[in-house]
């Protein structure tokens, strides 16, 4: 590859979706919103976890982020993924604030 040739993101980095474990304060307060929620009509959805992107040469953690609940996680990982695979590696790290 020559040097002026720009680098694809997805060739730099990874992407996973990273269940995250909460401490039993942090579920009990959820089940407590879960159930006022309920009751007041609205629904609280949990986190599906972080999004993750990390290095491939050393798998050094590049970005971690909130995934959010469905189906905003899905759209959330689906607009990384699109970025990893469509950007060069400067533009995503300049649009994802890594450095």
């Amino acid at each position: 590859m020559s040097s002026g040739t720009p680098v694809l993101a997805a060739d730099v980095y990874t992407l996973e979706l990273v269940a995250v474990r909460r401490s039993w304060p942090r579920r009990l307060g959820f089940a407590v919103y879960a159930i006022l929620g309920g009751l007041l009509g609205d629904t609280p959805l949990q986190s599906r976890g972080d999004i993750v992107v990390r290095r491939r040469d050393d798998g050094s953690e590049a970005l971690r982020m909130d995934a959010g609940a469905d189906p905003d996680a899905e759209r959330l990982l689906q607009h990384v993924h699109d970025h990893l695979h469509h950007l060069d590696a400067a533009t995503f790290e300049e649009s994802w604030g890594i450095r």
